[in-house]
């Protein structure tokens, strides 16, 4: 008989065991930690090995090519351990199937399910599907499982990107952006302390643009007063901001609150005008030399550095003017 075609009660279902791999950005964690919340709340265990497990969930990325060959090989991998007997049921999440739904359920018949993003909370029901029960009528819960311990978490604020940059397939992975209401942030924020976290880590596509969609400009100074109120959080660090949307309430705030980790992450790849245009990006240089970075750590990545022997020289000496501190605030030259 198939697994498929197997009925089960759902008593015999809550002693099965489930394990993750965890592939992709901080955003994608977030995502499975409340999968694996959800099945552990239903009775579930989860586990750490797959080779231990009944189910596994590969939780994927697609965002470059190199993270859809990541996920074929562990897809594959899951695969071979399925045709062994090893483990009963393979499902894979994340952005993989959602960039290339069509195409891949032809290539992997040994997954049981494809999930698309809208799925992710009704991840109970999808397993009781593939064993031939009825879905539950489960609500919506915070409950997470820590894959990297309970010192820090991140917490998702947003989901998806208005920014449309040329390299970027985000939007059309994950939608245009959509802010978490503030009130739920504040209250997972509470729970993941009452479990022991020390550290939030702020994660969105766009974290300087946060609550545009829902309240009408940004709250992300507002966001993060509120969590430095909660009872147990030590720091708090933020991700992905992007210059455009720094402002200088925003920065003393980092720099005069005693939990906040006066860091910034900032996508902040060229400096040259010509890059930034055909990057699409928003602000150019003189806006850009505007924000003063330095003295709070800005951290600059650069999948788009251009062609020209120029575009080379202007983003390097964009990176010594921050080691040298030229960006940095007054009283932080050094820095």
């Amino acid at each position: 008989m198939k697994y498929s075609e197997i009925t089960m009660t759902k008593e015999e279902l809550q002693k099965k065991k489930l394990s993750a791999i965890s592939l992709g950005c901080d955003k994608n964690k977030v995502d499975l930690e409340k999968m694996l919340g959800r099945v552990r709340d239903y009775g579930i265990e989860v586990v750490a090995e797959p080779e231990n497990a009944d189910i596994v969930l590969v939780n994927t990325c697609a965002f470059i090519q190199p993270a859809q060959e990541e996920a074929i090989e562990n897809i594959i991998e899951m695969e071979a351990l399925k045709k062994k007997g090893v483990i009963e049921k393979l499902i894979v999440s994340g952005c993989f199937p959602e960039r290339n739904y069509d195409e891949i359920k032809a290539e992997f018949p040994l997954v049981d399910k494809f999930m698309r993003l809208r799925e992710n909370d009704d991840i109970v029901g999808e397993i009781e599907a593939l064993y031939g029960l009825p879905r539950s009528k489960l609500k919506g819960g915070g409950s997470r499982v820590l894959t990297s311990g309970n010192s820090y978490a991140y917490i998702k604020i947003a989901d998806g990107c208005n920014n449309a940059c040329a390299y970027c397939t985000i939007p059309r992975i994950r939608g245009l952006y959509r802010s978490a209401p503030m009130d739920d942030i504040v209250d997972e924020a509470k729970y993941l302390a009452k479990l022991g976290v020390k550290e939030l880590i702020l994660v969105a596509q766009d974290t300087t643009r946060y609550g545009t969609d829902l309240y009408g400009k940004p709250k992300l100074l507002e966001l993060c007063e509120k969590l430095c109120k909660v009872k147990g959080i030590e720091w708090i660090r933020v991700h992905y901001l992007y210059p455009e949307l720094i402002s200088d309430e925003l920065l003393k705030f980092f720099a005069t609150n005693e939990k906040m980790c006066p860091y910034l992450d900032i996508p902040l790849q060229h400096i040259d005008n010509a890059i930034l245009m055909s990057m699409r990006r928003r602000a150019d240089e003189n806006e850009t030399r505007k924000r003063k970075f330095c003295g709070t750590g800005a951290g600059i990545d650069g999948p788009f550095s251009g062609k020209r022997k120029t575009d080379r020289i202007e983003r390097t000496e964009m990176e010594r003017e921050r080691i040298r501190g030229r960006w940095a605030p007054k009283g932080n030259e050094n820095v």
